[in-house]
């Protein structure tokens, strides 16, 4: 039995969804839900990544990329001044920046 795979669907209004197929889909096997699809993706993670964040962003063009700032994103630790969190390297609560990724490894 063949493995899904991931995929990020376009809706005709524009609107991402993320969803699973064994195939590559096109028009006819999805019933025409979607203009367009972005995959297949590694994981879940970095469809939901290019699903929310994808859309007209400059850093984002292929699935590899949103896998990495994805898993890069991940790894992040809460910002040491207020606890919250941001983009990658900046807090969007506080302004602070300069975050540090977390350290594989040791703990």
């Amino acid at each position: 039995m063949k493995r899904e795979k991931i995929w990020v669907g376009i809706r005709h209004d524009g609107e991402r969804e993320v969803f699973r197929y064994y195939v590559t889909p096109v028009p006819q096997s999805r019933g025409g839900d979607y203009a367009a699809c972005i995959g297949p993706f590694n994981t879940v993670r970095g469809a939901k990544w290019m699903a929310r964040y994808g859309k007209n962003n400059p850093h984002c063009h292929t699935v590899g990329e949103a896998e990495r700032i994805a898993r890069l994103e991940a790894e992040m630790i809460p910002c040491p001044s207020c606890g919250g969190t941001g983009g990658i390297g900046h807090c969007n609560r506080c302004n602070a920046s300069g975050y540090v990724r977390k350290k594989k490894g040791k703990k």
